[in-house]
């Protein structure tokens, strides 16, 4: 019901508005994608372009030409911020219940009969941006499961599927590589990093490395977004809380300490040792994607979300926030 209680009408006046502009060459991809939907063909299609193109603009057209007529559209992408950009859009991994870690014989998290299965079944159009940031794994595991719900040995069930996004932002990189990247006729290149980017001696490589990325405090202060136009980038996590420690206290203000809550979950049935898992040994897990136990942070400081909180609000995984009144320091108690 969430996905047919569009206003028709709306849909239909945005259609029109958005078929006046579209381009020849997205009308050829509009009108194909468009026919196989209409005659139940299904086909899995594939949309490339860099950014700029107007991916985002044939999915909208599409989505209302659909919406429009009381048909449903699955808008889904890799990544929670390129969801954002997609109406009602959602990862691939929420929509699908695709696992976390894929392989050749995984299976979504969907059983028959369910009301995300029932979803798929009346979907008449599924749109996935970004798909080449993706494992091959994660597609054929929707596909497998796709095979399964609808009884139908098509690609995808017989559902009419496209993907879309732009392998020029993925990296040729090779697992178990020697750190060389294979150009197009099999050739090889090494990539030298410039002496005066390197910095060979320092008795402060935290400091030297800061100030040669950020400048100084005139520039900053001159230059509010300064900060969120430059990153560094850093392969381990000790690396990572020692900038972010100097990063800190070069900004003025007040700090403020946010200590997390940690706990065991208890329902499962085994025994568990609370010698093991004491609370100082919680407070110092250390691992990728989860906060340190002790979150230290200033009016100004800059805030990336790890958790999806509120997609539809734009809170999600990856999104950059800016602490910039005290209020807001203030609701991270609650």
């Amino acid at each position: 019901m969430d996905e047919k209680c569009y206003n028709r009408e709306e849909l239909k006046g945005e259609h029109e508005k958005l078929l006046a502009t579209i381009t020849d060459e997205q009308k050829l991809i509009y009108d194909e994608i468009l026919h196989a939907v209409n005659h139940k063909h299904g086909g899995m299609f594939f949309v490339y372009g860099y950014g700029g193109t107007g991916k985002t603009f044939l999915w909208r057209v599409l989505g209302s030409a659909l919406r429009s007529r009381g048909k449903i559209v699955l808008n889904v992408a890799s990544s929670g911020i390129a969801a954002l950009l997609l109406q009602e859009g959602r990862t691939a991994h929420s929509r699908f219940g695709i696992p976390i870690a894929v392989n050749e014989f995984s299976t979504c998290s969907i059983s028959a009969g369910s009301h995300q299965a029932d979803l798929i079944k009346e979907a008449e159009l599924i749109i996935w941006d970004e798909a080449p940031t993706m494992s091959k794994h994660c597609f054929q595991t929707l596909d497998r499961t796709m095979r399964d719900i609808l009884k139908c040995d098509k690609v995808f069930g017989g559902k009419v599927i496209v993907f879309g996004g732009d392998f020029l932002q993925i990296l040729p990189v090779i697992v178990g590589g020697d750190g060389k990247i294979n150009e197009p006729n099999n050739g090889e290149i090494e990539i030298d990093i410039p002496e005066d980017l390197l910095v060979s001696e320092s008795e402060d490589p935290i400091r030297d490395i800061v100030k040669e990325v950020y400048g100084n405090s005139y520039t900053r202060e001159r230059n509010p977004k300064f900060y969120q136009e430059r990153a560094i980038l850093s392969p381990r996590n000790e690396d990572v809380d020692k900038i972010d420690e100097y990063m800190l206290s070069q900004i003025k203000g007040e700090e403020r300490s946010y200590l997390s809550s940690d706990s065991i979950d208890t329902s499962d049935t085994s025994k568990i040792d609370d010698m093991v898992y004491t609370q100082e040994y919680l407070n110092r897990i250390k691992i990728s994607g989860l906060p340190n136990h002790d979150l230290k942070l200033k009016i100004g400081a800059p805030i990336m979300l790890l958790r999806r909180i509120d997609p539809k609000g734009g809170l999600c995984n990856g999104t950059r926030l800016l602490s910039n009144v005290e209020d807001r320091i203030e609701d991270l108690d609650n």
